[in-house]
């Protein structure tokens, strides 16, 4: 009776397994960019906490399916060749492209920091649900020709006061800084 409970038991616990499925994806991206791994890793971080197994493929490798973050600059095969090819064209410096094909998610930049936008925004969509379905493909080219941030920096005041004195510390901090890209 008891060889027959712990069987039953066994049973159920592998059927369970099984059934629940772990949610498992891989994001292939030329890791020799720092630009590009710095948003992977961001990603992958974001996925990993949303209970996901990701598993980080340090170039363009040939998935079924999974999230290729691809530019002209990188070793390619075929299929990602094609793909690259129809939809590269009307992507303009920093901009980038989400396409989606089946199970894969083509993240398509012409520069290094066009797809670390693109991977930004798709880290966006999934910020809230970290639902796939949900995703959707889109261009986006930088209306400006440069891409930038303006700090008002507390040491220099043009307008100097209580409202820029109390950003002073923080301003100093190195972990402030650190978490800007470039």
């Amino acid at each position: 009776m008891k060889k027959k409970l712990i069987l039953s038991l066994l049973t159920l616990s592998l059927v369970l397994a099984a059934c629940t499925g772990s949610k498992v994806i891989d994001i292939s991206y030329n890791s020799h960019s720092s630009i590009v791994a710095y948003g992977v890793a961001r990603l992958s971080d974001h996925l990993k906490t949303s209970g996901y197994t990701v598993n980080e493929h340090g170039k363009t490798n040939l998935l079924r399916k999974g999230i290729f973050v691809i530019t002209p600059d990188d070793q390619l095969s075929n299929p990602q060749q094609i793909v690259l090819s129809d939809h590269i064209a009307d992507i303009t410096s920093e901009g980038y492209k989400i396409v989606m094909q089946g199970e894969i998610i083509y993240i398509i930049g012409k520069t290094e920091k066009g797809c670390l936008h693109g991977i930004m925004d798709l880290l966006e969509q999934l910020r809230a649900t970290c639902d796939f379905t949900k995703l959707e493909e889109r261009q986006v080219n930088p209306v400006l020709s440069f891409r930038a941030i303006k700090f008002n920096l507390p040491w220099a005041q043009y307008r100097p006061g209580p409202a820029t004195d109390m950003h002073e510390e923080t301003c100093r901090d190195l972990k402030f800084w650190g978490a800007f890209p470039e």
